[in-house]
């Protein structure tokens, strides 16, 4: 996890490895089983609500979150 700030707005960069590459609906990664998922949509509820915008994305082995606010 990286922790930063650029231009006065609160910057993220989470990484994770994974095993099994994440499955993805309107760039939001989507759990595959019930009861999963909830992390993920606390993330982007949080960012939304303070005017911030989120990416996800990944890259060689790695589940990428970056947010700014």
């Amino acid at each position: 996890m990286r922790v930063y700030t650029k231009n006065n707005k609160l910057c993220l960069d989470i990484r994770n490895s994974y095993q099994t590459e994440p499955a993805f609906h309107q760039g939001i990664p989507v759990a595959e089983e019930q009861g999963h998922g909830f992390g993920i949509k606390s993330m982007v509820h949080i960012v939304e609500k303070y005017g911030g915008v989120y990416q996800f994305s990944v890259k060689d082995g790695w589940f990428i979150f970056q947010a700014t606010a």
